[in-house]
């Protein structure tokens, strides 16, 4: 299935794994998928801490 920008509707590029528009690199679009991308694993490593972090209290309370 193919995906497109949320800003400019143009078929996004996969590029290593990033989905990014190709309209950005001209200027035409403000869609940064590498941003999008990196903004993502800030916000699964925080989740993947605070979870780990919950789960060592448990441990520690149930001692």
């Amino acid at each position: 299935m193919k995906k497109y920008c949320p800003y400019c509707r143009t078929e996004l590029l996969d590029h290593c794994n990033i989905l990014v528009c190709p309209r950005n690199d001209i200027g035409e679009c403000t869609y940064d998928g590498y941003e999008v991308y990196r903004l993502y694993e800030e916000t699964h490593n925080l989740k993947e801490r605070h979870n780990n972090s919950i789960h060592d209290q448990e441990l520690t309370t149930v001692n």
